[in-house]
């Protein structure tokens, strides 16, 4: 018994020790670490306020800032044990505290992230000569989102992770004048690896909208369900309520093998008239967008989508109920829209 006792304590004192070591040496050099493994893969010049060690095998950065992509107020990482495993790192949690995300889509209709990841093996520029003539400057093209882990990336395993009043902004490379951004953002994950595996994702979220100029301004946006990613399958809701708390969207998503439906209702009141151009085809897009402009119009309208996980587009939707003018001044009623044909290609000249 006695010798139980004294290896109980000596173990005791001996994690005391390393403890005590690891606070010190991240006191001393945690920042100037973390700052040079991320400034080694970043573009964007990355800086920290400070880094502080969180017992049992974590670290605290206080605000980590990331030029033109990402900021954060605090930013809490614990390790698994063990930190390497057979899927890559093993992160038991991952805690958020107001962070801020600027995401972009491309002139090409592609979300990708502002390019702040270096490039691999740069080819090195060939010597001026004395005849060349200067070149214009060519801005770097963004990042795609898909390019974002495959960077000599081994995976990861993400066990938890929380996300508290965070903000997101989204920029249209293609137009400029329309805003987007998420405020308020706070929601958890859990059970999350990367390269993806059949496993089920949870998810919940909540958020306040503001796309300026339309009638989804302030209001809060909530979901909630499970991702499988490898299978590219999902059950989940969204749920949308307006600044006074009433239901103004309702959607239910269901995949499985790559194909998503999604079941919903849109109940929007008291909105502002708009003209429709009569000069375009009436699509999905002209519905949405001149409902979304009107005023003194009610619009009760059930939903249904049917498209793919991996490429989710608006390329077919059947709906039922009042939903908008049908350019004559009446309601459009129990009506399914599709894409337009395309036109037919003009006819060569004929010699007569």
């Amino acid at each position: 018994m006695k010798t139980l006792r004294k290896i109980l304590i000596s173990l005791f004192l001996l994690l005391t020790v390393v403890f005590i070591s690891l606070y010190f040496y991240v006191k001393a050099n945690g920042r100037q670490v973390v700052l040079k493994v991320l400034n080694a893969g970043l573009s964007q010049p990355a800086t920290i306020e400070d880094v502080e060690f969180v017992f049992p095998f974590g670290l605290s950065l206080k605000n980590l800032k990331i030029e033109k992509f990402f900021e954060v107020k605090e930013l809490d990482v614990q390790c698994g044990f063990p930190l390497l495993g057979k899927d890559g790192y093993n992160i038991a949690s991952l805690r958020f505290i107001s962070p801020r995300l600027f995401l972009q889509k491309n002139e090409e209709g592609e979300f990708s992230l502002l390019p702040v990841l270096k490039k691999e093996n740069p080819v090195p520029a060939a010597p001026p000569s004395e005849n060349a003539q200067p070149l214009a400057e060519v801005s770097e093209p963004a990042l795609p989102l898909g390019s974002l882990f495959s960077q000599k990336f081994d995976g990861v395993a993400i066990n938890a992770l929380e996300i508290r009043n965070g903000e997101l902004e989204f920029h249209d490379a293609s137009n400029p004048s329309f805003k987007f951004s998420l405020k308020q953002v706070g929601g958890w994950v859990r059970n999350f690896h990367y390269p993806f595996k059949p496993l089920r994702t949870a998810y919940a979220f909540a958020a306040v909208m503001n796309p300026q100029n339309t009638v989804f301004q302030n209001n809060q946006l909530k979901a909630s369900g499970w991702v499988d990613f490898y299978r590219k399958g999902m059950n989940g809701k969204i749920r949308m309520t307006d600044p006074d708390g009433k239901e103004v969207l309702i959607a239910d998503l269901d995949g499985e093998n790559n194909d998503l439906t999604v079941l919903g209702k849109v109940n929007f009141k008291n909105m502002q008239a708009a003209k429709p151009d009569k000069e375009k085809d009436f699509s999905v897009e002209d519905m949405l967008f001149t409902a979304l402009q009107s005023s003194d119009i009610d619009i009760n309208m059930d939903f249904k989508i049917r498209t793919k996980f991996d490429d989710f587009e608006l390329s077919r939707i059947s709906f039922s109920g009042k939903v908008g003018y049908d350019g004559q001044g009446g309601m459009i009623k129990n009506r399914e829209i599709a894409p337009a044909a395309p036109s037919a290609p003009p006819e060569e000249n004929k010699a007569e």
